[in-house]
């Protein structure tokens, strides 16, 4: 009958859900403007952080470490902006440097999914709480491990942070 094929096409819309669901990896993407962050050069990459992410998200593939990366032989599909899906393509580490509150660089290595077509590149909340971190969103953002503070930068209801893939030359002065 007619009713039932609707009910089995359904049903297999909601298990394709439910497989991403299971997969750990639903991102809550974030309808993003470049223009609400800063522009970096090439050696530094604008990570969003995103409380809805549940891994972080680097588009460049020649940005992850080589011995780290590898591709996904069946690639998977992520559901972002609430219907929205795109194609998990690889995973790995991408390493590089964030500026801490002292002005001070420390090193980081941070897993991700290579996403191509995401748009943005995303910090996951949830993937660095899960790694130790501690995030608040308080009246200074920032991210913390042991010791160590690195502040988050906002604007316009967006929060996101340099990613510097290469130790910069020279240290970052203290805001005044």
């Amino acid at each position: 009958s007619k009713g039932g094929g609707n009910r089995n096409r359904n049903r297999n819309h909601n298990q394709r859900k439910n497989k991403n669901d299971t997969l750990g990896i639903r991102l809550n993407a974030l309808a993003v403007s470049r223009a609400n962050a800063p522009e970096y050069d090439d050696d530094c990459l604008t990570l969003y952080v995103d409380s809805g992410a549940t891994c972080s998200v680097i588009l460049n593939k020649a940005h992850f470490d080589t011995d780290s990366y590898s591709k996904v032989h069946q690639p998977y599909l992520v559901t972002v902006g609430g219907s929205n899906t795109l194609k998990v393509i690889g995973t790995g580490v991408v390493s590089g440097y964030m500026r801490r509150d002292n002005g001070k660089l420390c090193k980081l290595k941070l897993p991700a999914c290579h996403i191509p077509n995401m748009g943005f590149n995303l910090l996951s909340v949830s993937a660095m709480n899960q790694s130790g971190f501690k995030v608040e969103f308080g009246e200074q953002p920032a991210i913390e491990l042991d010791s160590v503070r690195i502040n988050i930068d906002q604007g316009n209801g967006m929060f996101w942070l340099p990613f510097y893939l290469r130790k910069p030359q020279t240290q970052f002065a203290l805001p005044a």
